[in-house]
């Protein structure tokens, strides 16, 4: 436990170097309105899908023989560009995908569609991605640490590794939060982790996937308040959320984004966010380090293409996702939606990357051999 902590502590403080850069836009009315959906172009065929998240979804990617099309003609106008969120609808990384979207979308003046593929918890919807044609037409959104974690994981059986896609740019950063329903007897997240330590691995938690960011925060608070949780894997926030409102688990982990909404109406009550400071887009809403949790930690997601992708339209997208993510409507959109815009490009990016894998890859050992 002691070398866990140790682990975690590095995977806060790395993360926490990008997300304590960012400078949130200023926070405009309340609203729970999510972005318009745009409509929904035919989906990229999808491999058969796995039993368990753990299964081998499809072949190993191959390597493209068609020559990919030169920037000076990207995008076609009027062809779509399909960018793949590789969680169900609803939840973080959808909506994420869709402020960002909707910007590039104005900017290249030709449709981004985005397609939520589900299945196996962030894996089906990458390996799409990065088996499709590298000519720009198909992106996906990939995340800190969540996408790292399919690829790190042995068990994952991932047929690509972070070699097999090119970073376009990172859009967006989102801290955590831990919830109960707005009925539940916990009002504080020390009566959370009294009732796990009088019985342990009984309160139930939801997490999303295995060392999804969620899953990594849940382990952080065990490990910084000294118990274990019941942990139920889920698809992602979109059912955690679910799973609470129904009464089926007693608390959830989850990004802060889709819980907003619940949160502002008073449906859920958010007992601690691991954010250094308040969030500025739910201010009454304590840190976990105020409550005596050492717990900071948070998300990054953004923009990726499949390996080969020429350069030059690698940076028309990463240019336009720039135009996006500094635009009005996105930063008023995202401040309704509590994400952080954060525009940095693939290869300034990539450091975060190389300082995150060793951490997530040990964490990921450690949890096999603690189960």
């Amino acid at each position: 436990m002691k070398h866990l902590a140790v682990s975690l502590t590095v995977l806060a403080a790395g993360i926490l170097l990008t997300v304590a850069g960012c400078t949130p836009a200023s926070t405009p009315p309340p609203s729970t309105t999510a972005p318009a959906t745009p409509t929904k172009a035919a989906e990229p065929t999808k491999p058969t899908e796995p039993t368990k998240p753990t299964a081998q979804p499809t072949a190993a990617p191959t390597k493209q023989t068609t020559a990919p099309a030169k920037a000076a003609s990207f995008p076609e106008k009027g062809r779509s560009i399909t960018l793949i969120a590789p969680f169900a609808a609803g939840g973080s990384t959808d909506i994420v995908a869709r402020l960002v979207a909707a910007g590039m979308e104005r900017d290249l003046g030709t449709p981004v569609q985005v397609v939520n593929v589900s299945a196996g918890s962030g894996q089906l919807g990458v390996t799409q991605m990065v088996q499709s044609k590298p000519d720009g037409y198909t992106m996906s959104i990939v995340s800190i640490p969540s996408t790292m974690a399919v690829y790190l994981d042995p068990e994952r059986q991932s047929p690509w590794t972070r070699k097999d896609f090119t970073l376009v740019a990172e859009v967006a950063s989102y801290p955590q939060v831990l919830q109960v329903k707005a009925d539940s007897p916990f009002k504080t997240m020390r009566d959370v982790i009294d009732a796990a330590k009088a019985k342990p691995e009984q309160v139930t938690l939801a997490v999303g996937a295995l060392m999804s960011s969620n899953d990594v925060v849940a382990a952080m608070i065990e490990d910084a308040a000294g118990v274990k949780f019941r942990k139920v894997r889920t698809d992602g926030d979109a059912q955690n959320i679910t799973d609470l409102m129904g009464g089926h688990v007693d608390a959830a982990i989850d990004n802060l984004p889709p819980v907003i909404g619940p949160a502002k109406s008073n449906s859920v009550r958010v007992l601690g966010i691991t954010s250094a400071q308040p969030s500025p887009f739910l201010p009454a809403a304590p840190t976990m380090v105020s409550q005596g949790y050492n717990v900071i930690a948070g998300s990054e997601s953004g923009l990726a293409v499949p390996l080969g992708t020429p350069k030059d339209v690698v940076d028309i997208l990463s240019s336009s996702a720039k135009r996006a993510v500094e635009g009005s409507e996105f930063k008023n959109k995202s401040a309704e939606l509590a994400v952080t815009p954060n525009y940095v490009n693939g290869p300034e990016w990539a450091p975060n990357w190389d300082r995150m894998e060793p951490v997530i890859k040990k964490i990921i050992e450690q949890a096999r051999q603690q189960r």
